[in-house]
């Protein structure tokens, strides 16, 4: 046993200077936040924000439900123009998300940012026009797509349907978002996830014709 001796205390002094080194450290792995007011009298501003399709991003796209969007009887012995429009209104929606306690505190709705509308098949992300507020709530804006089909003639004495398909994106993209907490003058990073879905411009008509 005494022979093992040396090699011992050699490997508990190693074990007790690895340790001392670890908490004279002045880089904690884990640096705190300063003190932040109550979360009620906080006062954000959005400095930045910045998107990246990283491992945990993804896109699909999937086709919507067909859906009717009109229906025209022309009882007339002449055939008549008509033009479809999708009249129902679809949305594009937003919802940010994240595991930073600071986010599920944040009360205000008036943080407003831009959100993707469009990632291309090199993962580059376009952000679109519409401001969604900075909470983790879904929120919608009025798609803006083109909602007129062609010009039809109906023929006389028949019954024509109208139905409409389009397709959706939606995305699940990383974000980082850079905040000022203004009471305390704090700065404050977060970092989550958005989820979206977009409404693509490629509405397609279908059309059936029966005699009335």
């Amino acid at each position: 046993m005494t022979r093992y001796l040396p090699a011992l205390l050699a490997l508990l002094l190693f074990t007790s200077c690895d340790s001392f080194f670890e908490k004279e450290s002045v880089l904690p792995h884990n640096p705190e936040r300063p003190e932040l007011p109550p979360a009620r009298d906080r006062r954000f501003v959005v400095d930045s924000i910045q998107y990246h399709f990283d491992y945990w991003s993804r896109k699909s796209t999937q086709q919507a439900d067909e859906i009717c969007l009109t229906i025209f009887s022309n009882s007339l012995d002449s055939e008549w123009h008509f033009t479809p429009t999708l009249e129902e209104p679809l949305y594009n929606y937003s919802c940010f998300s994240s595991e930073d306690p600071v986010f599920a505190q944040i009360y205000t709705d008036t943080l407003l940012v831009r959100t993707p509308c469009y990632v291309d098949d090199d993962n580059r992300i376009i952000l679109g026009d519409s401001l969604y507020s900075f909470q983790q709530i879904t929120q919608q804006t009025l798609a803006e797509i083109d909602r007129t089909g062609e010009e039809t003639i109906i023929p006389p004495h028949t019954e024509t349907y109208f139905y409409g398909r389009y397709s959706i994106t939606y995305y699940d993209i990383a974000y980082t978002i850079w905040l000022t907490e203004m009471t305390s003058q704090t700065p404050i990073t977060i970092e989550g996830m958005w989820q979206g879905g977009i409404i693509n411009d490629d509405l397609t008509i279908r059309i059936e014709s029966h005699p009335l």
